[in-house]
C-alpha cells in the first residue's frame, strides 16, 4: 500500500492502491503509469542481458520510492557501482548496481561459470571497462522507455566504481527511485534506477492530452510503449543439427582436426531452440551462400 513516511518525508514508498491521493507532483494515475513503464523496462533489460550473456538473467521492479541526492547513494548496503546516463541537457539518470551480481556478470563475460554467490568488492579499472561495453548495448531499452521526455539519444555518460564520490543530482532536487532486483543464477542484489521527479512527470504527461472519443478505446500509451519495448528485445536462437555420444576416453583425445561422427545426416530434421526454452523442429536449407532454417511444425514444445 502506498504511504507517506511522516518521520522521513523524503523517504516515501509507492505501490498501486486504489484511490491514491496526489502526493507532491505525482497523482495516483501517474504513479500507476510510472510503475507500468518501468516494469516494461525491466522486462526488456531481462531479455537483452540474457541474450548478451547467453545465460538467463532476471531484472524486476519491486517498488517506487521518493529519494534525495544523499539518500540514493546509501540505499545499497554492499559495495556498489554507479552508471550515469544522460540525454543531452534534457535528462540525467543514475543506475546503482550491487557489485555481487556485477562480478558474476563480468565472470560470465570472460567465459567463466557465473551464477554462484560472489562477495561484493569494488570493481577494478578493467572490470569497469568490461561493464561499460555491456551497458552501452542496453542503452536502446532506456531510450524506448524514456523517449517521451527526451529528443536526444540516451547515452552512458560515466561509470563510478566509488558512487559516494560522485555528484549526479542537485542537493535540493526531488528524485524518484525505481528499486529493482537483479539475479544471475544464485547471485542476487539491488539495482536502483534514479530519475528526477520532473523528468518522470514529463515522460508520463507528454502526449497524454487531447484524447478524443474516436481513439478512446485505443491501447493505453504506456502499455503500448511496454509492448513495443518487449517486441524490440532480442531472443537467442540456436539451431541444433545433430548430436552423438562418445566415451570419456575419446573426449580426452580430441584435438584440432579431430572429426566427430553425428547420428544423422545434416540435411535431415534439425531443431531450433529459442531463448534456451522454446523448441521447433525443421530443416536446414541452403540459398546461395546463406543457410536457412525452415520450421516444419506449428506447435512449440518446451
Amino acid at each position: 500500500m502506498a504511504h507517506q513516511n511522516l518521520a522521513d518525508p523524503k523517504r516515501n514508498e509507492y505501490t498501486l492502491p486504489a484511490g491514491l491521493p496526489v502526493l507532491d507532483e505525482l497523482s495516483s494515475e501517474q504513479l500507476r503509469k510510472a510503475q507500468l513503464l518501468h516494469e516494461g523496462l525491466t522486462a526488456a533489460l531481462t531479455a537483452r542481458f540474457s541474450a548478451l550473456l547467453r545465460q538467463p538473467i532476471r531484472v524486476w521492479l519491486e517498488k517506487l520510492e521518493r529519494d534525495d541526492s544523499v539518500g540514493c547513494l546509501t540505499r545499497i548496503e554492499e559495495d556498489s557501482t554507479l552508471a550515469v546516463l544522460t540525454a543531452g541537457s534534457q535528462l540525467r539518470a543514475a543506475i546503482f548496481f550491487g557489485n555481487s551480481v556485477l562480478l558474476s556478470v563480468i565472470e560470465r563475460m570472460l567465459g567463466g561459470t557465473a551464477g554462484e554467490h560472489t562477495s561484493a568488492r569494488p570493481l577494478t579499472a578493467v572490470e569497469v571497462k568490461l561493464l561499460e561495453k555491456l551497458l552501452v548495448k542496453v542503452m536502446p531499452e532506456f531510450q524506448v522507455c524514456w523517449e517521451r521526455a527526451i529528443s536526444d539519444p540516451v547515452v552512458l555518460d560515466e561509470i563510478h566504481a566509488k558512487p559516494e564520490m560522485a555528484t549526479v543530482f542537485g542537493s535540493d532536487e526531488d528524485l524518484m527511485t525505481m528499486a529493482c532486483r537483479i539475479q544471475l543464477g544464485f547471485c542476487e542484489s539491488d539495482m536502483r534506477i534514479v530519475l528526477p521527479v520532473r523528468s518522470i512527470v514529463k515522460m508520463l504527461d507528454s502526449g497524454s492530452g487531447g484524447q478524443t472519443a474516436s481513439n478512446h478505446q485505443e491501447m493505453d500509451p504506456v502499455k503500448q510503449q511496454i509492448r513495443e519495448t518487449l517486441l524490440r528485445s532480442d531472443v537467442d536462437v540456436e539451431v541444433i543439427l545433430s548430436g552423438n555420444s562418445l566415451p570419456l576416453a575419446a573426449l580426452a583425445k580430441i584435438k584440432p582436426g579431430s572429426l566427430l561422427v553425428l547420428d544423422s545426416k545434416v540435411d535431415r530434421q534439425a531443431e531450433a531452440v529459442f531463448n534456451q526454452s522454446v523448441r521447433k523442429k525443421g530443416q536446414v536449407l541452403r540459398d546461395g551462400t546463406k543457410r536457412l532454417f525452415r520450421i516444419q511444425d506449428e506447435k512449440p514444445s518446451s
